[in-house]
């Protein structure tokens, strides 16, 4: 099954792939010194998206390079919602929206941030797509269940590991106005974890609900899995902004540093770990089922989707609970009783 599974995984034979084109244009010059028209297409398509490109990141880079400056009032009049001490959402303190409004501020004028956002969105979509593909989807259905929920988690970490580990650390050493200042260290860590969690819960559940529809998984069994891999989504922003609060790193070069030290390796060890855990409870049900059937692993069959009971779903999600007020209270406690916050 193994083999026919790699014998019938192929990419798709669209004329307008650009690997295509490549290919038929290297096959025309080793056969004869002619150029095959695909090489024209080929370079056709390089301007176009070259120019689609410019077309629209150059007024992105503009405006994210002319916000990066100061700003007079004057132009500002049309954003004065936006303003530090007019900006309020409801149900959060004065200090509490500051602290989101300064967030979205940093996002929108940091280049580095924002634009590895929008080249995310592709990636993510060859990912569906690359699910659309699978061969032998009935055969494999129970597996491809497994490492689909799997890879979304890990991915989700991938996410935390860039976006809510150095958060904490791209305060600087800034950070110790905090200490001084009326506004609580735990009210710090919490916004952070809500306002950057939140973002991958959306993330977590187009996800699983888009691979379930293209995988053609049984619908009865989505609102199980929905649950635990939201509850996996909290469990691992609140360990990415714990681990973060716990080994910060306020001097350095470049902001990739942070997340490459020893505290971000730390946490995508933890994080692969939940991953496992959350794949190996989503997977108990299925194994349990097939050892009752046969001993011997060659005599298993991965075509039976088999999802979590609502027993284990509901212990999962007690352990996700837990252990994401456990990765918040730890970090919590750490920076507050950091003396330091220049190193």
């Amino acid at each position: 099954q193994l083999q026919r599974w790699a014998q019938a995984f192929q990419i798709p034979d669209w004329g307008w792939l650009p690997n295509g084109l490549v290919v038929k244009t290297v096959d025309g010059l080793a056969e004869s010194s002619t150029v095959d028209p695909a090489a024209w297409r080929l370079v056709v398509m390089a301007v176009f998206a070259l120019a689609v490109s410019t077309v629209i990141g150059a007024p992105l880079i503009r405006g994210t390079w002319s916000r990066s400056f100061g700003t007079n009032r004057k132009n500002l009049g049309r954003f004065r919602l936006l303003q530090f001490g007019k900006f309020r959402i409801p149900g959060l303190k004065r200090g509490d929206s500051a602290m989101v409004l300064k967030e979205l501020k940093v996002f929108s004028r940091d280049l580095s941030r924002w634009s590895q956002m929008v080249m995310m969105i592709p990636l993510l979509g060859f990912y569906l797509l690359n699910m659309h593909l699978l061969p032998f989807r009935e055969q494999f259905q129970g597996l491809y269940y497994l490492v689909n929920l799997f890879m979304i988690a890990f991915m989700v970490a991938a996410i935390g590991a860039r976006y809510l580990f150095p958060s904490i650390s791209w305060e600087g050493p800034a950070l110790w106005l905090v200490r001084v200042s009326p506004y609580s260290v735990w009210r710090l860590v919490v916004i952070k974890f809500i306002f950057l969690t939140a973002p991958l819960m959306v993330l977590t559940w187009a996800l699983t609900v888009l691979s379930y529809w293209i995988l053609g998984f049984d619908h009865d069994s989505l609102s199980v899995s929905l649950w635990m891999a939201l509850g996996t989504t909290l469990f691992l922003g609140a360990l990415a902004v714990g681990f973060g609060a716990i080994l910060p790193r306020f001097r350095y070069e470049h902001h990739l540093e942070i997340s490459l030290g020893p505290g971000g390796l730390l946490y995508m060890l933890t994080a692969f770990g939940v991953s496992f855990g959350y794949a190996a409870v989503l997977g108990y049900p299925m194994f349990v089922e097939m050892t009752q059937q046969s001993t011997y692993w060659g005599h298993w069959s991965f075509s039976n989707l088999v999802p979590p009971t609502v027993e284990i779903r509901n212990a999962w999600l007690m352990i996700c609970f837990g252990g994401t007020l456990m990765a918040l209270y730890v970090g919590v406690v750490s920076l507050s009783r950091r003396e330091e916050f220049d190193r």
